[in-house]
């Protein structure tokens, strides 16, 4: 008898010991999915606040025309930016959480994502031929542009994007990582400590359209696809390639850059920084918006008050039928404008041809003493 009580007292303390374990494991659980939760809101709350931030941020630098400003992200670092654009809305925020922001007013043109201690953002007028927006370029010090071949427009770029001292001294955190190589040096790039590679092929002679001739770098086609890109400006248009291996692969179709050749052109230099041609032709569409209405403005506004100005019987100045002229012209450039704010963009379009028909017949009413129209 004493041996069978003995088991039975064992039993029930096995049996305690076990209620002990499972309350112990239930009050854990309990405990760690409490601190989950509020791990999980606090990262939620912390993506808000980020993106607020960057929200009124991108909007006070692109108001700032021909500004570039360093914005310290230090403690961002950890996390990564994405940036996107489809259907004329652009959408920016921290990669896998929910804070994002959409703008489909103002165009931004970024790399697709970033992750880095520093923002760099660029803003420049956008005119056709007069002024329409600012397009905002969001980069940062450790994407490496490289400039393949001797030429005007990559220097002109690298003397813009600098930030220098007192003593004339490149301050490196406060400018975009640009450089010219030559041609024979392509195939020696490396990544080196940088979070993209942009390779910007401005005479066309790395990769045809379909992105054959010159393959990846060896070096650079050890590195994520995601990590390596390249855009080839021929003629009017921008190309863009994503890397596949040690392939270049057509990332979307050409896209036209609206530039009447001016220095420092902001629709040039944003081809530079758009992540891909979807990101690149969603922001121009944005600015051809902005720039139908400007048109409308100056058509229905501007244009109207000077052709009741000069729209007087017996004047003999040169000023009426060149104020006829122009107002043909804008009739014109509203309806290329038109085809460009549709999904197919410019193809074929006359839009930089008629632009620089408006800057002649404002030339020519400056130059024959009329008022101008801008």
């Amino acid at each position: 008898m004493r041996t069978s009580t003995s088991k039975k007292g064992q039993i029930a303390i096995t049996f305690n010991w076990i209620y002990v374990l499972i309350a112990g494991v239930v009050i854990l659980l309990f405990f760690l999915t409490i601190i989950y939760n509020q791990k999980e809101a606090a990262e939620r709350e912390l993506s808000i606040d980020v993106v607020n931030l960057l929200e009124s941020i991108f909007t006070g630098a692109q108001v700032s025309e021909k500004t570039r400003t360093p914005i310290d992200t230090s403690g961002l670092v950890d996390f990564t930016l994405f940036f996107e654009c489809s259907d004329g809305v652009n959408r920016y925020g921290i990669q896998d959480t929910e804070g994002n922001a959409e703008n489909g007013i103002n165009s931004i043109f970024a790399p697709l994502t970033l992750q880095t201690p520093r923002l760099i953002l660029w803003s420049l007028p956008f005119s056709m031929p007069y002024k329409t927006t600012d397009f905002l370029m969001v980069s940062s010090p450790n994407i490496a542009y490289y400039f393949v071949g001797q030429d005007d427009l990559a220097e002109q770029f690298i003397e813009a994007s600098q930030d220098k001292d007192a003593e004339n001294v490149i301050i490196p955190q406060n400018s975009l990582n640009a450089q010219i190589i030559l041609p024979a040096d392509y195939a020696g790039l490396t990544k080196g400590g940088n979070y993209h590679v942009r390779i910007i092929d401005l005479a066309g002679g790395l990769v045809d359209e379909s992105g054959g001739q010159q393959p990846v770098p060896p070096e650079l086609a050890k590195e994520d696809d995601s990590s390596v890109s390249l855009v080839r400006l021929a003629g009017d248009r921008a190309s863009y390639f994503k890397k596949q291996g040690s392939q270049w692969i057509p990332d979307g179709a050409p896209v036209p850059i609206p530039t009447l050749g001016e220095k420092r052109d902001a629709a040039t230099y944003a081809a530079f920084i758009a992540g891909n041609a979807e990101m690149y032709a969603c922001g121009l569409r944005n600015g051809y918006r902005r720039l139908q209405h400007v048109t409308k403005m100056y058509h229905h506004g501007k244009l109207a008050g000077l052709q009741t100005k000069y729209n007087v019987p017996g004047d003999v100045s040169a000023c009426p039928p060149l104020v006829n002229a122009l107002e043909d012209t804008m009739i014109r450039y509203e309806s290329d404008i038109g085809s460009c704010i549709l999904p197919t963009g410019c193809q074929g379009n006359n839009l930089i041809t008629r632009a620089r028909a408006l800057e002649v017949h404002n030339n020519q009413l400056q130059s024959n003493g009329c008022f101008t129209l801008y």
